[in-house]
């Protein structure tokens, strides 16, 4: 009994040895195989890196070769149809009251870049509006949702009036004299002063995009980033150069279009979907605007706006309103000619 005793822990330590040699095995070859997966994908992203950056560097020197050579040319290149901001507003609010939409009857809110740059534009619309509810957010995009919109609108209509509400939103971009596109200088600052730059977030994300590494996590210090991302990433089309600020710039007006559409539908439109006019009534009438702003060299003398979306809808019936903003004599001749600079 004695030796079986002493045999039975033998036998259990070599079946023991058996076994952790078997799971040290496994595990070497489990650290071999992510060893070699890790090296596969370093490998894989430096190859990835090595060529986005020479893709990049090839686009600049194309960009380089071919860059326009003043703020007129960049406006006329990748802008075509801008008009000065005074005669935008102008004519947009001519526009609107055609519509019924009147100062003292129209709640007017404002979703526009938080950027000193556009206070001029804040000021011409309040001055045909008056005071406006500012919905102000990074690069001009509207995350109010369905619930802060509801209650802007509840303000509307206050007397027994039929409630209106217009809503005007604009992404913004600057352009140097020279024709650098996101930076311009500002009327009144000293010639060894940092110009401004314009839209700081397009300028950030367009960074990441040529990293090759665009953060998708979640950051509560940085939200409006991190939702402005989320609006864009899937606007961009991957395996190609790396969007130009005056692309993006036209992405996020976009982006911008689709949220505001999307709210006024959630908000006007009866929970089944169904067009119901007298839903649509009671709700009231409402007037879109989407543009891009653009600051130029001494700002604010040569502020643009780019119409990108006018609409209105009234008693139920959509109005597209953009001809409207339409110069008689063509909108590129009209603001070509009326630049300072």
């Amino acid at each position: 009994m004695g030796t079986s005793t002493a045999a039975a822990p033998a036998a259990t330590a070599a079946a023991l040895s058996g076994r952790t040699a078997a799971a040290i095995g496994a595990a070497a070859v489990g650290i071999t195989t992510l060893a070699l997966y890790r090296t596969h994908r370093a490998a894989k992203e430096r190859a990835r890196a090595e060529a986005e950056a020479a893709a990049e560097a090839e686009r600049a020197r194309r960009a380089q070769d071919s860059a326009p050579a003043s703020f007129a040319e960049a406006v006329e290149r990748f802008f075509g149809g801008s008009l000065r901001a005074d005669d935008c507003v102008l004519r947009l609010t001519a526009a609107l009251r055609e519509q019924g939409f009147t100062r003292d009857s129209t709640l007017t809110t404002l979703s526009l870049p938080r950027d000193p740059l556009m206070l001029p534009l804040r000021e011409l619309l309040q001055k045909q509006w008056g005071e406006c509810l500012c919905l102000s957010t990074l690069s001009g995009l509207p995350l109010l949702g369905v619930t802060g919109l509801r209650a802007a609108i509840s303000g509307a209509g206050q007397g027994g009036q039929r409630p209106r509400t217009a809503i005007i939103a604009c992404a913004h971009l600057a352009i140097a004299a020279d024709g650098t596109v996101g930076e311009c200088d500002v009327l009144g600052q000293r010639k060894d002063d940092a110009p401004a730059h314009a839209c700081s977030g397009l300028l950030a994300f367009r960074h990441e995009l040529a990293s090759g590494q665009v953060d998708v996590q979640p950051d509560p210090a940085d939200l409006e980033y991190w939702l402005l991302k989320q609006a864009l990433l899937p606007r961009v089309t991957f395996g190609t150069t790396v969007p130009s600020l005056e692309e993006l710039v036209q992405l996020a007006a976009g982006a911008i279009a689709d949220e505001v559409e999307q709210l006024v539908n959630a908000v006007l439109l009866p929970p089944d979907g169904s067009a119901d006019s007298s839903a649509l009534a009671e709700a009231g009438d409402v007037a879109v605007f989407v543009g891009v702003a653009l600051h130029g060299p001494q700002h604010p003398r040569n502020e643009l706006i780019l119409p990108i979306q006018f609409y209105s809808a009234v008693d139920g019936v959509v109005a597209d309103l953009l001809p409207t903003l339409r110069p008689e004599g063509g909108a590129g001749e009209e603001s070509g000619s009326r630049q300072s600079v």
